[in-house]
């Protein structure tokens, strides 16, 4: 990818789930390669909340990070 010249943004998301919407809040971005994530717990819609923010930014431009919440899910 990197050779291609294209701009990219490769996502590695967690374990997924069908989770509640946290609208973002509590999700993070992290080094894939050198970090392990903080949960193993990401819901479907926070990450395709995720995937539509990368197209408007540049944060991750090049990059490939993982993501994951900051903190499990409440049990209930």
């Amino acid at each position: 990818m990197r050779a291609s010249g294209l701009e990219f943004v490769l996502v590695r998301p967690v374990a997924l789930n069908d989770g509640e919407n946290r609208g973002g809040v509590g999700t993070l971005a992290f080094d894939s390669a050198a970090e392990a994530p903080p949960t193993q717990h990401l819901s479907r819609v926070d990450l395709a909340a995720f995937l539509i923010d990368q197209c408007a930014s540049n944060e991750f431009l090049g990059q490939a990070p993982g993501v994951s919440w900051l903190d499990p899910p409440a049990k209930k």
